[in-house]
């Protein structure tokens, strides 16, 4: 049973005795310490992640360590310039046999199941017969199932953790459908088609761990490449590839990032196409929002720490403020 998480330890002096996950491994030539090595490394558990220091760490350590292994961590939760850090006393590097996976990958506050009922309603209520056929086949199979509602959306970005994909999917589609309100001459049939189906790469883009890494499939041609070749191969089996639908949605697969140089090969060339793109890019964004509002600039509480993804900091004063 791990005994602390990262958010029991994020306060100065807080004596550290528990195990983590290793990411970001660097380890350099002191300059202050007669010359003796020192290692500098990120460490995370479910519930957050914080870096570390260890000097004069014993020559195993420094030979054997590596990112993604679990280890048993002593030390003490120090205030430094570049934020919360533990100032490390003791390493030990544990076996498979020594923690419990489920302490250091996140879940999804949404349960497996709500997802998986949510999922079932908006197929069910998709009036094309042939198309909801298509769906209701492909959610049914056991094994791609599981895959849908545990796999990821991504390594750090936004909904990075355990169903992350499925919650994603679903905020995306409820956007969706709210925008094609807007004009009657969407196809509500092809909105929840393509929003459920837009990143279902990500299934062969990233595998869990310890933690989440992305495969050499996902290196080699990225989700949209990996989610157009999926739905097309299950079309082909079907007969069904030449199909309006089946066209549109590979379109959406491939369009859903928008712009060239953001990865999509083509542009978004329909309107459901379109209302997909900026709703998967909202679901994403308003995620990446929730994650950095929960950090703080350890100088400044109304202000979060600046995100190299969002390109800012988020002011946090507003919050609960009711005049």
């Amino acid at each position: 049973m791990k005994k602390q998480y990262i958010t029991d330890i994020l306060l100065p002096g807080s004596n550290v005795d528990s195990v983590f996950v290793v990411d970001n491994l660097d380890i350099k030539d002191s300059k202050i310490q007669n010359g003796n090595r020192f290692i500098l490394l990120g460490l995370h558990d479910k519930t957050g992640s914080i870096k570390g220091v260890f000097f004069n760490p014993p020559s195993n350590i420094i030979d054997d360590l590596k990112e993604g292994d679990i280890v048993y961590v002593k030390g003490f939760t120090s205030d430094s310039k570049y934020g919360y850090q533990i100032n490390i006393s003791q390493i030990d590097i544990l076996s498979e046999t020594e923690y419990d996976i489920e302490d250091f990958l996140e879940r999804s506050p949404r349960s497996v199941q709500e997802m998986v009922s949510e999922t079932e309603s908006y197929i069910n209520s998709i009036k094309d017969p042939e198309i909801q056929r298509f769906l209701k086949e492909w959610f049914s199979d056991s094994s791609f199932k599981k895959e849908y509602f545990t796999a990821t959306a991504a390594k750090t970005i936004h909904h990075a953790y355990i169903g992350g994909l499925a919650e994603h999917s679903l905020e995306t589609l409820k956007i969706a459908l709210f925008l094609s309100e807007l004009k009657k001459e969407v196809n509500r049939d092809i909105i929840i088609a393509g929003s459920l189906l837009h990143d279902i790469g990500k299934i062969k883009d990233y595998k869990l761990s310890t933690r989440i890494e992305i495969t050499d499939d996902g290196k080699l041609f990225n989700h949209i490449i990996l989610g157009f070749t999926m739905l097309n191969e299950r079309l082909l089996v079907y007969e069904m590839n030449k199909r309006p639908w089946a066209k549109h949605l590979c379109h959406i697969i491939l369009s859903h990032h928008g712009e060239l140089d953001e990865h999509s090969p083509v542009l978004p060339s329909t309107m459901e196409s379109a209302i997909i793109h900026y709703s998967d890019l909202i679901s994403g964004r308003l995620d990446q929002f929730k994650r950095v509002l929960l950090t703080t600039d350890t100088n400044n509480s109304e202000w979060t720490e600046n995100d190299r993804y969002l390109g800012r900091a988020l002011y946090k004063g507003f919050i609960n403020r009711t005049e």
